[in-house]
Order: structure tokens, then C-alpha cells, then sequence
């Protein structure tokens, strides 16, 4: 499996959103920020509005997101690699959140699915493109 580069391009949030097709998940919605805590380059913060099973790069500030998620950029190396999934992370108290729980437990859900695990193996083939 791939990992991720230690530098990300500049596109990487809007090209890995372009990988997702939440068809699969069509009743999900709602906006989760994103941080890889401790790059190589500093922290990498995205913001992603899931809505209709599209992902999308949104502008607001995390601080704003209804779901902020934190994750050390080693446990985020395991994740795209496929060798930690983020129920896990999270129960291990590695991923860190803030925000709407709901929508957390509907992330994890999904998280646990095989076309998760397909748009992972896409986005790390995206990020080390």
C-alpha cells in the first residue's frame, strides 16, 4: 500500500475530494476540518463539506467546521496505508475531535466500510502522484 509523501502538493485537498464518490453514502452531510498534526512542512488543515455523496474543499477557518478532526501526521501515514483505521485512532485517543458528535459517529460508520478503504487506496495513490 502507499503512503503519504512527506510533502503534499499544493491541490492535494481538492484532488483527494475529487477521488471520493460517497454514492455509497448518500444521506451524509455536513463539514469536518481536518488536521495532520506535525508534517514534515508544519501542520496540513483541510477543510471538506460532505453533501449528496460529494466531498468538496470548502474556505471556512477550522475553527468553524462542525466536526474538527486532529490526527499526528505518523497516525495519518497508517491510516492512507491502510494499516490503522480511525475507530481505532480514535478509541486509542489519537484522533482527536471537537464538534458534532453525530456527525463523528456517521464519519466512523463510514470509515469502517470497503469503499472507504478504495477511496483511501485513491487518495494515496493521488498523494504520492
Amino acid at each position: 500500500m502507499t503512503a503519504l509523501k512527506a510533502t503534499l502538493p499544493d491541490d492535494w485537498s481538492e484532488r483527494v475530494a475529487t477521488a471520493f464518490d460517497g454514492k455509497w453514502w448518500p444521506d451524509a452531510s455536513g463539514v469536518v476540518s481536518v488536521t495532520l498534526i506535525g508534517g514534515p512542512d508544519g501542520d496540513v488543515v483541510t477543510t471538506w463539506q460532505l453533501s449528496e455523496g460529494a466531498l468538496t474543499v470548502v474556505a471556512p477557518a477550522p475553527g468553524d467546521a462542525p466536526l474538527a478532526l486532529q490526527v499526528p501526521w505518523a497516525d495519518a501515514v497508517a491510516t492512507f496505508s491502510g494499516k490503522a483505521e480511525p475507530a481505532v485512532l480514535y478509541m486509542q485517543g489519537k484522533l482527536k475531535t471537537s464538534g458534532d458528535n453525530a456527525l463523528l459517529l456517521r464519519v466512523l460508520k463510514a470509515a469502517s466500510t470497503p469503499e472507504f478503504a478504495e477511496w483511501r487506496t485513491k487518495a494515496a495513490i493521488i498523494t504520492n502522484a
